[in-house]
């Protein structure tokens, strides 16, 4: 093989992959919801309700500390670090299998807050970067002036530009360890589900985790590719 092959194939191979990663940053967050709906039309065969199942972990794992507070908003689950549980109507009143998904998932940050550092960890850069992120663009475009100039502002062009990549860095750096999050979270999450539900819907509920871990990735896409224009303008920090 030549050279010439080599090189067109290597092309091919990106321009593949490049598109791979626009269709998931642009549609992913889309499908997650449509399997959403979906999942939660579909009525586990469980003799817990959510509800149950909640109150039922928060009493074996956690002993009774957890808070359980209600959402209004739709498909809004989440746990907030020091033991706040959030839960929608949706997940509190329907037997839909994304219900349970979803509250398991949140009990798995739950666990996670509980027996290490990362959401805290998280937490700490999400503020540091929310502070400093405002400056990215200014840095960047402050650095190539100077840099353009040169002379004796040469250097200080430098340093403000790595300034400005270094906020990127740290956006990127945040979005890798976000997918460790949530991939850890729906691991315990299923983990849970094998104590209630039966494979056929533990098998949806899989789908519908590995389709929420799609729009972690489909925010750091936006984020490598926001200068690409092809993608929604991505928040850095959020």
């Amino acid at each position: 093989m030549t050279l010439t092959w080599v090189l067109i194939i290597c092309g091919i191979a990106l321009a593949v992959l490049f598109c791979l990663c626009l269709a998931i940053a642009n549609y992913a967050p889309e499908r997650f919801m449509d399997i959403y709906k979906e999942c939660n039309e579909q009525i586990a065969d469980c003799d817990y309700t959510p509800r149950e199942i909640v109150d039922d972990i928060n009493h074996n794992e956690f002993g009774g500390q957890l808070k359980i507070e209600r959402t209004e908003k739709y498909a809004g689950d989440a746990y907030v670090r020091g033991g706040w549980l959030l839960l929608s109507d949706i997940t509190m009143q329907s037997r839909g299998i994304s219900a349970y998904a979803t509250l398991t998932h949140e009990l798995g940050h739950a666990m996670q807050d509980r027996d290490g550092n990362k959401l805290k960890v998280r937490s700490i850069l999400m503020r540091i970067g929310m502070l400093i992120g405002p400056l990215l663009f200014p840095a960047l475009i402050a650095g190539l002036i100077l840099i353009a100039i040169g002379g004796s502002v040469f250097y200080w062009g430098i340093g403000v530009a790595i300034f400005g990549g270094l906020i990127f860095l740290l956006a990127i750096v945040l979005r890798i360890l976000t997918i460790s999050i949530e991939k850890d979270a729906s691991k315990k999450a299923i983990k849970i589900l094998n104590q209630y539900l039966n494979q056929k819907d533990l098998k949806i509920a899989k789908k519908l985790l590995n389709s929420a871990k799609l729009t972690y990735w489909a925010v750091m896409f936006r984020t490598l590719l926001g200068w690409t224009f092809l993608t929604r303008k991505p928040t850095l920090f959020n």
